[in-house]
């Protein structure tokens, strides 16, 4: 069932003109190293991205990771010669523009294959930055595991009323965002319960609870942890997008550019000088003595030193890390939108470079293709009524789809499809891992890693395995061996 749910996709694949691989490697619970991977072509005029191989890894060093993804091609007799672009993490067994991953399949391919660091994997390392290099988040999340690891204490787990507090998982930044909502929807009954089990008879849980109560009462931590709540809401959208299979690099790169811009909206402007404030606050001190001190409160001035101490430096790392895709090829997309260099071949030059290996055409061709279709598509969009922001997408669609024009115009149609193709993540084949998890359940962990595989591509791929002819599968069933074959 599985071959032929993969010689589907090989098929769209072949039929595609041209396609993009991606491929990561996880360790399952068998403790056996995996190595997914996936391909990326255009279908019906739609990216398709599809898991077609998990692969059991021997060695992890680029050179095999290479030869492996490369066999996997011509098993599924996907030229490799129409490979147009490769979508890994920045591992630098991956990416090494020498000996990475990347190099290897180039040289073998025989021509330079564009590689793009997956977008999303560029998301986590903006985020995994942020955590580690700007203080006032280290502490603010110290303090959440400092707490976390207070109310796993049965004493406080039984006074405590609210949702159960999130874990806080470094692998993924998400885990991180989880915790700081978590907390701030049961602030109220995190602080209540601190402050009951102040007056604990267990010295240590007073103790503890005065310590965390105390950190978790100032402004500062307040005002931290909204700022971060924020800055996970705006970058949320975008890791949404990044997970989605048909998204474009395009798209993403627009996104990217409207989350940062969003970002910015955070730090407030330039207040004036207002004097210094103060407050009384009541201290603990021992078993009954309680104290005033009468403390200062933050001027608005620190209050925007500090959100420009967290928010600044997330701005610039989203901005170095996301120019990395600023390649040629890439960056040249968005000349295939309306606006004031649509469809100009010098523009395009980068991606017409690309598109010229798949296609015989002289340059009198590619040039009066591109004018003639620039002309076609604006007639064609100025009878539409409705007036809205034109992605690369939609202009694809016609040249792609509309009746006669994909005919028309083979060698912009060309252009678009290799644009639609470019992956800009890897989340297909991780989401390949996630499958791979829920199949080796910690009761079912006894079995071959052929059929471990199988059953992964099969409910990676579940849209294709449902809708299989049964009699053709009945019928290649009953040409195959009779032999069983123990599990």
């Amino acid at each position: 069932m599985s071959q032929m749910v993969v010689e589907i996709i090989a098929d769209r694949a072949r039929n595609a003109g041209v396609f993009a691989i991606m491929a990561d490697e996880t360790t399952d619970r068998q403790h056996a190293e995996d190595l997914a991977i996936g391909v990326r072509f255009v279908h019906k005029g739609i990216p398709e991205e599809r898991v077609v191989a998990m692969v059991k890894l021997e060695e992890r060093d680029a050179e095999t990771l290479a030869a492996l993804i490369l066999a996997e091609l011509d098993r599924l007799h996907i030229p490799r010669m129409f490979l147009v672009s490769q979508t890994h993490d920045g591992a630098s067994v991956m990416s090494g523009i020498r000996g990475g991953v990347q190099a290897i399949i180039s040289r073998e391919v025989g021509r330079n294959v564009l590689y793009l660091h997956c977008l999303a994997h560029q998301l986590h390392l903006v985020v995994v930055w942020l955590l580690k290099m700007v203080p006032e988040v280290q502490n603010f999340f110290t303090i959440m595991q400092r707490l976390t690891a207070f109310f796993n204490k049965k004493e406080a787990r039984d006074a405590y009323a609210g949702d159960r507090l999130t874990r806080l998982l470094p692998q993924r930044w998400t885990g991180h965002r989880d915790v700081v909502a978590c907390f701030l929807t049961n602030q109220g009954e995190i602080l209540d319960t601190l402050n009951v089990l102040t007056k604990s008879k267990d010295i240590s849980i007073s103790a503890e609870a005065s310590i965390i109560h105390l950190m978790l009462s100032k402004d500062v931590f307040d005002q931290v942890a909204g700022l971060l709540q924020s800055i996970f809401e705006i970058l949320s959208p975008l890791n949404l997008l990044l997970q989605q299979e048909d998204v474009d690099v395009e798209q993403s790169i627009t996104m990217v550019q409207v989350c940062t811009r969003k970002l910015g909206e955070l730090i407030p402007q330039t207040s004036e000088v207002a004097p210094p404030t103060t407050k009384k606050i009541k201290l603990k001190i021992g078993v009954d003595r309680v104290i005033e001190k009468e403390v200062s409160l933050e001027s608005p001035q620190e209050k925007e030193k500090r959100i420009r101490n967290i928010v600044e430096p997330v701005i610039s790392e989203m901005k170095a890390r996301f120019s990395e895709q600023n390649l040629s090829a890439i960056s040249c997309l968005r000349y295939l939108k309306p606006g004031p260099h649509f469809l100009d071949e010098e523009k395009l030059g980068p991606l017409v470079k690309i598109a010229t290996q798949f296609v015989k055409a002289t340059d009198v061709q590619w040039s009066h293709q591109m004018k003639i279709g620039k002309d076609a598509w604006e007639t064609w969009n100025n009878k539409e009524k409705e007036k809205k922001e034109i992605t690369v997408a939609d202009i694809a669609d016609f040249f792609l789809n509309t009746q006669g024009f994909s005919a028309a115009f083979p060698t912009v149609r060309l252009l678009y499809v290799i644009a639609l193709t470019f992956g800009s993540s890897s989340a297909t084949v991780e989401r390949g891992f996630s499958t791979l998890t829920r199949v080796l359940s910690p009761t079912r962990v006894s079995m071959t890693h052929w059929r471990k595989s199988n059953l992964v591509l099969l409910a990676a791929n579940h849209d294709i395995t449902s809708s299989l002819d049964m009699e053709a599968l009945l019928n290649r069933f009953a040409l195959a061996s009779r032999r069983l074959i123990l599990y």
